[in-house]
């Protein structure tokens, strides 16, 4: 643990256990994940390490929500990840319910032309058309309208979870406030509460004097800062951070992970940090290493809660 990390840590957050990720081509299948395990309470802080094509960036995702293990479970708070997964007679009703409301329109306009011209508004031929046309149309709103649980895996990212990555992915034409404004206008906040929750960041992350600035106006390092307060406007409960002091040298980058943490622990954030950057990762509260699909203890070696050792070999060449 680091000098600087903080005994009063809440209640677990996250969870995962038992993750399993293969990636399949042609050619080739490849192992990345072999039952990992992790968990991180509220305000806690870990940092996970690994060689090039350990597995580190499709961990990440997993825990992000943008992908889904081949097995095992996550959870973040009293979210699990099979609430975000349609189950099949769900997905079957939605689609009948849209492809009812086609042909109920079909049936409708039929009543509504008999009723005020004394005829049908289609003849029969032009009514299977129309039915072939109606029946596409439902298919079509079941397939555009987002799935129940397709929404509450994107509520999930944009209130529970924020994403730091090593590019900051600013807008270019929009101010350093704009750009932190843009996900809680998303979540649909009050436009004075977003502002006054933007202006207060950007002030905590020390760019009161940068509000108003493009980020072309702007160094490195303060562009990654307005990242930061921007993944922190919707006050979400885990914190992700991808290699966030990756592009700065290296005053930067400690100033900029000793923001991070400290901002995660005064607001209780769980966090987590995929990294080559052991400076980073001594100052979190836990270090931890992915070797061969399964996350070990970087100071002892030891592996951690409900994992068991695997066959030997590296998951790939590159990170996955």
């Amino acid at each position: 643990m680091s000098e600087t990390s903080t005994s009063a840590v809440g209640p677990v957050w996250l969870r995962a256990h038992g993750l399993d990720k293969v990636y399949r081509s042609r050619h080739r299948r490849v192992e990345v994940l072999r039952g990992a395990a992790l968990e991180v309470r509220a305000g806690e802080s870990v940092a996970i390490t690994g060689v090039s094509g350990s597995g580190k960036s499709t961990l990440l995702n997993l825990l992000g929500s943008l992908d889904r293990p081949d097995e095992g479970s996550i959870a973040w708070g009293d979210t699990q990840d099979t609430d975000l997964t349609n189950r099949p007679a769900v997905a079957r009703r939605q689609a009948l319910i849209a492809i009812g409301v086609g042909l109920a329109a079909l049936a409708a306009a039929q009543a509504l032309a008999l009723y005020v011209v004394g005829r049908p508004l289609f003849e029969p031929m032009a009514s299977a058309v129309v039915a072939i046309v109606a029946l596409g149309a439902g298919v079509g709103t079941r397939i555009l309208m987002p799935s129940p649980a397709e929404a509450r895996r994107s509520h999930l990212r944009n209130q529970e979870i924020g994403f730091v990555f090593q590019q900051h992915h600013l807008l270019g034409d929009f101010t350093a406030l704009e750009n932190v404004l843009m996900p809680a206008r998303v979540l649909g906040l009050p436009e004075r509460e977003a502002h006054e929750r933007a202006r207060n960041l950007l002030v905590r992350v020390g760019l009161e004097a940068r509000l108003d600035h493009l980020p072309g106006e702007m160094s490195g390092g303060e562009q990654q800062r307005v990242a930061v307060a921007r993944a922190m406007i919707n006050r979400p409960r885990l914190l992700l951070l991808d290699e966030p002091g990756g592009n700065l040298d290296r005053q930067r980058a400690d100033d900029l992970h000793e923001l991070l943490l400290r901002l995660a622990r005064e607001d209780g954030i769980a966090v987590v940090a995929v990294t080559h950057d052991e400076s980073l990762a001594r100052r979190a509260d836990r270090w931890l290493r992915l070797r061969e699909g399964r996350l070990v203890d970087a100071r002892d070696g030891s592996v951690t809660e409900d994992t068991v050792a695997g066959p030997d070999g590296p998951a790939g060449e590159e990170d996955v």
